[in-house]
């Protein structure tokens, strides 16, 4: 009965969607898609696993993670740990069905059964990935493919809790909800391709990702194996464009690239977790006071022509904690490769944990706009063509009725070079009256600045983030 206990958690009282809210939990959830493999190793075997993503659910936490996917989950002890720990940290955990691996012979009933099981054991959500349906489909017809999709979505709402039902689109998803929205899933995972870095581009395919013919958006961008790292302030505002739910790969917060698609998280420089050293009890310092200079009030200028020459003061700056080394915080693994250049040594938690500056900490401050702000997380979308500029443009219209928020518009400078731009024909054609753009969010602290509507700048691949005022 343990899998029904942790069920239970999932809608106590306190969490978004345990009915004691209006709205549900997903709409708006951040969710975060991991690797465990390529995470968090918690024994020093070289491998991730699941004991290890649960010893960083402060972190998730602490960027403002609502959910985690387990893109590839193995049946370890750690799993119901790791929904006990995530539960009382109110993250939730979510599943991909899977097919068999060897031989895709899986059946219909079995796909239930599996989702069946991982539903009682206590998870919040399964997703279905497209590849799944299609071998069904393949093997069986399209209608018992359509039919699959539909138990799956009265499977999970019977279940208490809220628990969702993630799909990627396909035919046999549209063919679901076609009848009615309840019959097919709630969330269609959306990924919109950024490897044509372009504003055309895209717009185009964020509109598309933003927009499915069924179900709710979960809009996050494809990992750019050979990512250009200016583009990574911009892929991070691409969130804001999302009128529901976000995704985001495990690593992109902090800029993480590579070669493969599932690439060691990067916690230190080294990424190795330091051998556990026994603390010992330290001796109170004793305290050293200096001479005492007594402090004398300098004459005005105008009864001697120069102030007098007070003794200097040097700060005794021993009793301040010494500057943490990265390399002393815990790593991925004993057996993980350090970092090979010097460019790869700054892209880690901790240290831009330690940079306010850093791409981890404007991903924290997005994610927090997102959450905090009711137009972000509610308001329409409507996207401005400014392609020709090079920028990409949204409004985020306030909510109806709503007194106490304002809409915003997002600017995603895409060139190398300065840009600027007037909104006052488009916010006039959408019948939005502003003069004034108050910045919530920049990328850089030059453009931090109110500006008119009628002439806004906008530095190199930058983000600037404002509310739409009067004045």
């Amino acid at each position: 009965m343990a899998g029904a206990t942790f069920a239970q958690t999932l809608a106590r009282p306190g969490w978004v969607g345990s009915g004691m809210s209006s709205q549900a939990w997903w709409r708006s959830a951040v969710i975060y898609r991991v690797q465990p493999q390529s995470f968090q190793d918690s024994d020093g075997d070289g491998v991730g696993d699941l004991r290890g993503l649960a010893e960083r659910l402060d972190y998730l936490q602490s960027i403002g993670v609502d959910a985690i996917l387990i893109e590839s989950h193995t049946e370890d002890s750690g799993f119901d740990d790791l929904l006990s720990d995530a539960s009382r940290d109110h993250i939730r955990i979510l599943v991909p069905l899977e097919d068999d691996t060897a031989t895709h012979t899986i059946t219909p009933a079995q796909v239930v059964a599996q989702a069946h099981s991982w539903l009682r054991r206590g998870v919040a959500g399964i997703y279905i990935p497209s590849s799944l349906l299609s071998s069904i489909a393949a093997r069986t017809s399209f209608e018992q493919t359509v039919s699959l999709v539909q138990q799956l979505r009265s499977l999970a709402d019977s279940f208490p809790g809220e628990r969702v039902v993630i799909a990627e689109e396909s035919p046999a998803v549209d063919a679901a909800s076609s009848d009615s929205a309840r019959t097919g899933p709630e969330i269609i995972d959306g990924i919109v391709d950024t490897s044509v870095w372009d504003a055309a581009s895209v717009r185009s395919k964020l509109v598309l990702a933003d927009s499915p013919p069924e179900g709710e958006p979960l809009l996050q961008a494809a990992r750019d194996l050979q990512k250009d790292r200016s583009h990574d302030p911009i892929l991070a505002a691409l969130l804001l464009a999302s009128r529901g739910a976000v995704g985001l790969a495990y690593g992109e917060e902090i800029g993480l690239s590579d070669t493969s698609r599932d690439p060691i998280m990067s916690w230190t420089p080294t990424n190795v977790t330091p051998p556990h050293k026994e603390v010992t009890e330290a001796k109170p310092k004793q305290e050293i006071y200096g001479a005492y200079h007594p402090y004398v009030r300098p004459a005005p200028n105008s009864v001697i022509e120069s102030r007098p020459r007070l003794p200097s003061v040097t700060l005794n700056t021993e009793s301040a904690p010494p500057p943490v080394d990265p390399n002393t915080l815990p790593g991925f693994s004993t057996r993980a490769e350090p970092a090979a250049s010097a460019r790869e040594k700054m892209v880690n938690v901790a240290v831009e944990d330690d940079n306010p500056d850093s791409l981890l900490n404007f991903y924290r401050r997005v994610l927090e706009l997102q959450s905090g702000n009711a137009t972000l997380r509610r308001g329409s979308v409507s996207f401005l063509n400014h392609d020709d500029e090079g920028a990409l443009v949204w409004l985020r219209r306030a909510p109806a009725g709503a007194r106490t928020v304002a809409s915003v518009i997002v600017v995603c400078n895409m060139t190398n070079h300065p840009i600027n731009i007037s909104l006052a024909a488009d916010l006039a054609h959408l019948r939005v009256a502003a003069s004034i753009l108050h910045p919530l969010l920049t990328s850089r602290h030059v453009d931090h600045v109110s500006q008119p509507v009628s002439s806004v700048r906008v530095s190199a691949n930058s983000v600037y983030i404002a509310e739409l005022r009067y004045r």
